[in-house]
């Protein structure tokens, strides 16, 4: 059994710190995680309604939620840091667009994959700029049904579909992780993962022995700081301890080959008294 594609999902963990945003990368990077995602808005006032960023809301960046959403995004620039700085450490790195300018921005930089996040599903024309790019997708499925699932994986044909339930954080009796085999059932053609919500590592580990190709999961630096997503983080500690018992795994499915092992026939008591037995044995 193959190890999963492992995706730690930044995406506004850093709080608008560019330094912040590259120490979760080599937190990434340290513990063996294939790809960093970013989340992308690169037209404020196209991914929102006026009346909803033009509500009082009092934060560092300013005195409105516009001012915020601003602010807690990167631009042009953050983003070629970004981009050399995973290249430097050997990551690789894409985004979730918002949108079809996201999309059109994220481009430029050639990312491995094109994310569409769950809320996107229903956004036409941010999957139409998508499929003109010709940049693999990987599709997550929260809050949509089947319908929509099936019309955007007919439109994008995408290398990964994540499971996925948008609740921060997932309590356990909401995880529904046999959707994995749904989708698969469903959607052979794709690679299956699943996207994690919940504080709880153990609901990754489910998910790779149900079978899922990758798993994506929120990743900060420290789960005490602002932020929506906070909470529904995996932290250091917890990024490690799935690494180790991904790998621990792995190691342990073996070959499937029935046969004594060599070292069990050279150490201790038990071989010497599967000897004295066969010698018991009538021919």
């Amino acid at each position: 059994m193959r190890k999963p594609v492992l995706v730690a999902d930044v995406g506004l963990n850093h709080e608008g710190d560019l330094a912040r945003a590259l120490r979760i990368v080599c937190l990434a990077k340290s513990c063996g995680v294939d790809y960093v995602k970013f989340q992308c808005r690169a037209n404020i006032d196209a991914c929102y309604t006026k009346e909803y960023l033009d509500r009082p809301k009092k934060t560092r960046f300013g005195t409105t939620v516009r001012d915020e959403k601003r602010g807690l995004e990167f631009g042009q620039r953050e983003f070629e840091r970004i981009a050399a700085f995973c290249k430097e450490q050997g990551i690789g790195w894409f985004a979730s667009p918002r949108g079809a300018d996201s999309v059109r921005f994220l481009q430029q930089f050639d990312p491995p994959y094109m994310k569409v996040a769950s809320g996107s599903i229903p956004d036409e024309p941010m999957l139409a700029a998508i499929k003109d790019t010709g940049i693999p997708v990987i599709l997550s499925t929260g809050m949509a049904y089947r319908s929509e699932i099936a019309r955007a994986v007919a439109m994008l044909s995408p290398r990964y579909i994540l499971h996925a339930v948008s609740l921060y954080p997932t309590p356990p009796k909401k995880i529904e992780m046999f959707r994995i085999r749904t989708l698969r059932n469903l959607f052979p053609g794709a690679n299956i993962g699943f996207s994690n919500h919940s504080v709880n590592i153990i609901y990754l580990i489910q998910a790779f022995l149900v079978g899922a190709d990758m798993l994506e999961f929120h990743l900060t630096d420290d789960r005490d700081t602002g932020g929506a997503d906070q909470k529904a983080s995996i932290g250091p500690t917890g990024l490690r301890r799935i690494v180790d018992h991904i790998g621990h795994i792995c190691e342990g499915f073996g070959t499937g080959i029935i046969e004594p092992d060599p070292e069990e026939l050279v150490k201790g008591n038990h071989y010497a008294w599967r000897q004295s037995c066969a010698r018991n044995t009538p021919a």
